[in-house]
């Protein structure tokens, strides 16, 4: 199970029921609601402790809409995270 405890925190973005934490190696962990797949983890089940969403590169910001997110790199290439 993953947490925040001793994990650097950059960058926090929230959607309508989820939220998104960038942390400082570009890493990025969802928490909320996932019926969409909105935290990006490849399923739908919902997320009660952060989970690390996998195959990204190191990420340097993140954002959230109402049932989506977004990530870019330090080159700006965009990663949709919406992911089933």
């Amino acid at each position: 199970m993953d947490t925040l405890l001793h994990r650097p925190v950059s960058q926090v973005a929230c959607g309508a029921r989820h939220s998104l934490f960038l942390f400082t190696n570009g890493q990025v962990a969802a928490v909320g609601v996932n019926n969409r797949g909105q935290i990006g983890c490849g399923d739908t089940v919902d997320a009660i402790c952060p989970k690390t969403i996998p195959d990204l590169p190191a990420i340097s910001i993140v954002a959230c809409g109402n049932s989506h997110n977004i990530a870019a790199d330090g080159k700006f290439e965009k990663y949709p995270l919406n992911r089933l």
